[in-house]
């Protein structure tokens, strides 16, 4: 069990998730999970706007012929048939896969223009009392529209640097200037640096929102980041840490910032709450400078990625894939001078050299006879995946045709049709997944043999 969306997908072969009316088990990733859901939720969608057309389409015949005495007897079966249509649809909703409880979902109000530069410093400096400088003297600047995610290792002075540039610490060399018509908005890892923990979550909303908020924006507000009515008399020091951290962005929201100030964001949220953020973030059209250590907060809503450290700061422009990239061609080079530094040397003879690539190619050889039949069954499958939707969609377009309804029968044969078809389609993406796994692992194994060649 992780918060950590990246984790779960590189470790993770199976996933149980417990969100919904009845529990659900996966083979696969949790992204993958993800993308089988929404494809059942469509499939749902489908079925379910099937027969609301029928049911439609049945209604309207019964409301023009009922009274008519040459009709009534087919408007009378009719409304048999939209009985029992309104049983199969009641029963399709209990059956739906995606019945959940309410989630956090909001979008960052669109903020007011700033000038071009939002922040820049110029021979930026600090120190703690008795110590050395966190970095050399750091000049740069943040332009409007940036998002940009400061990285380094615990003690680097991320944090510090953040509350230079909101005025919570001063610092001991250098300047910072924010640009005209900036106005910042700040989440603080440490929740107490922003909440008056002793007051009503209601009067700390105002506080945060500001004079001009009314009651109703405020309780607006407060039920959008799902803190209804309930919570707004409690204490703010009688909420849980992800009841908080809500609270500070409910605040945020209201404030209306155009540079976001972000400290751990994605800290004591659950998982869809994170999702909610990382998708808002993204979608914010103003400047952030944010520090997390949520690696798929940092993929999506960053645009590029600055390392602070003892160098000051390096750039990946290309955002936190780049980062990443570096970091680990970075460690694989330290592992190969430790290991040359370190292993004692070893006269390998030409014969037991030659036995040991011998060796190696025969595995990796046998592990390419066991994937290319994989391969082509997995093609197989994606081949008969594409056929049965494409089955499944021509079959929807002539049960919604008014045509159809008239004639019982063939729509009855076309309905178990197109339900054989659904199953079959979630049969085939179930077994792709476990044969997708199943190459991954062996491309894995073949790759690591390679490496040793």
């Amino acid at each position: 069990m992780a918060h950590d969306r990246v984790f779960l997908d590189r470790v993770a072969t199976h996933t149980l998730f417990l969100g919904e009316a009845k529990p659900i088990w996966r083979p696969g990733s949790f992204s993958q999970f993800l993308v089988w859901r929404e494809e059942m939720e469509k499939q749902w969608e489908r079925q379910a706007a099937a027969i609301d057309n029928k049911i439609k389409q049945h209604s309207v015949f019964i409301d023009r012929f009922r009274y008519k005495a040459s009709k009534a007897r087919q408007a009378q079966s009719k409304l048999k048939t939209v009985d029992k249509l309104n049983k199969e649809i009641s029963a399709l909703r209990g059956d739906r896969p995606d019945v959940r409880g309410r989630t956090l979902d909001f979008s960052l109000p669109e903020p007011e223009r700033s000038d071009k530069t939002v922040c820049a410093a110029a021979d930026l400096a600090y120190a703690w009392p008795g110590r050395d400088p966190l970095w050399p003297a750091l000049t740069f600047q943040l332009f409007r529209g940036q998002k940009v995610a400061l990285v380094g290792h615990n003690g680097a002075g991320k944090t510090t640097l953040l509350k230079l540039i909101v005025g919570a610490n001063k610092p001991t060399d250098g300047r910072i200037v924010l640009g005209t018509g900036v106005k910042i908005g700040y989440f603080s890892q440490h929740q107490t640096e922003i909440l008056n923990t002793e007051a009503m979550v209601m009067a700390e909303m105002r506080r945060m929102a500001g004079p001009k908020a009314t009651h109703l924006e405020c309780c607006s507000t407060l039920g959008l980041f799902l803190l209804g009515e309930d919570y707004w008399e409690r204490r703010v020091s009688e909420l849980s840490g992800g009841e908080k951290s809500r609270l500070v962005l409910a605040g945020l929201f209201s404030a209306r910032a155009n540079f976001l100030i972000l400290d751990e964001p994605t800290n004591h949220l659950d998982l869809e709450s994170r999702e909610a953020l990382v998708r808002a973030l993204a979608e914010f059209t103003g400047t952030i400078l944010m520090v997390a250590h949520d690696r798929y907060l940092l993929r999506e809503a960053a645009g590029e990625v600055w390392s602070v450290g003892a160098d000051g700061i390096t750039v990946y422009d290309e955002g936190y894939a780049a980062y990443e990239a570096a970091q680990m061609a970075e460690a694989s080079a330290c592992r190969v001078e430790d290991g040359e530094a370190s292993a004692p040397v070893q006269k390998v003879s030409r014969q037991e050299d030659k036995e040991r690539k011998r060796r190696v190619a025969e595995q990796r050889n046998a592990l390419y006879r066991d994937i290319k039949p994989k391969r082509e069954a997995f093609e197989k499958l994606e081949a008969e995946l594409e056929a049965l939707l494409t089955k499944q969609s021509e079959v929807e377009a002539v049960m919604a045709a008014p045509e159809t309804y008239a004639q019982r029968e063939l729509f009855s044969k076309l309905s178990k049709e197109y339900s054989e078809l659904s199953r079959e389609s979630e049969d085939l993406l179930a077994r792709m997944s476990i044969m997708e796994e199943e190459i991954a692992d062996l491309e894995a194994r073949r790759a690591a043999l390679l490496e040793d060649a």
